[in-house]
């Protein structure tokens, strides 16, 4: 389900390509929430491992890339 939408405007107002959605993902390693462009995990989300650990950052086209903590369960 996609819970905000921001569209990237250009300086005239006009509303430009790419858009970047926020919106949760499940798939068999877990759950990610967050932002999301073309389909992938693009821009600032957290992943919840099914095993319990915890990933919340940067993403940059599906993949972690930036800044972000791992948080693993004790």
């Amino acid at each position: 389900s996609i819970f905000s939408e921001l569209l990237l405007t250009s300086i005239n107002g006009n509303k430009s390509s790419p858009r970047i959605l926020s919106e949760s993902i499940k798939d068999q390693r877990g759950r990610y929430e967050g932002q999301t462009q073309d389909g992938l995990r693009h821009g600032y989300g957290t992943f919840y491992y099914s095993e319990g650990g915890i990933y919340t950052g940067e993403w940059v086209k599906g993949e972690m890339h930036g800044k972000g903590a791992i948080y693993y369960p004790s």
